[in-house]
């Protein structure tokens, strides 16, 4: 789990057969659609790639946040998506590869309905972070602190950022915590929440 691979994905077409009856191409703004909520590593990531490409075709790539359902949203909707070049999945392993074993039946099928045309990074660290108020300094002083204070702490996740989402609650479990999970679908308030301590 200590690679998550990012990759952008198009529906039906790759970029250089998009279109190839209209001409040139682009002729209107791109969408790429992002499963997270703002602010989340891969929405960070998608807003850093859009701009670049934005600059270098000459026309506009909006960033489309549909979170919730593990992806599985944004996944249907470019699934869905005439297969003309302007509609883009900016995606993770999560609707990739992990939805296949967490989903009985899935609204779409990873290998018939994308074509991947990028990688964009190999690989993003998963991480662990807490309140400053908890007296913790090390990952082995807050395994021993949620032990000492079980069913008291609480651990916020991604429900968008599946393999992240997938890591926590696993970690919670293996190590035997006993914290109590909290699910947000938004990194952005997630993060806000645990640095104000509200869980």
């Amino acid at each position: 789990m200590k690679r998550l691979w990012c990759v952008l994905l198009c529906y039906g077409v790759l970029l250089a057969g998009a279109n190839a009856g209209e001409g040139a191409w682009p002729t209107r703004p791109i969408k790429l659609i992002v499963p997270t909520g703002p602010g989340a590593a891969t929405d960070v990531m998608a807003r850093m790639l859009s701009d670049g490409v934005s600059r270098s075709l000459g026309q506009s790539m909006v960033v489309e946040n549909l979170p919730g359902a593990s992806g599985l949203l944004a996944h249907q909707a470019v699934a869905r998506a005439a297969p003309d070049g302007y509609t883009f999945l900016f995606t993770n392993t999560s609707g990739m590869a992990i939805n296949l074993i967490s989903f009985k039946q899935l609204p779409y099928d990873p290998t018939r309905d994308f074509a991947a045309v990028a990688m964009v990074c190999s690989q993003a660290p998963q991480m662990v972070s807490v309140n400053i108020e908890l007296p913790v300094q090390s990952l082995a002083q807050l395994i021993a602190h949620a032990k000492a204070n079980r069913g008291k702490l609480s651990m916020a996740f991604d429900t968008t950022a599946g393999a992240a989402a997938f890591a926590a609650k696993l970690f919670n479990r293996r190590a035997d915590l006993g914290l109590v999970e909290i699910p947000y679908r938004s990194a952005a308030q997630m993060t806000q929440d645990v640095a104000s301590g509200v869980n």
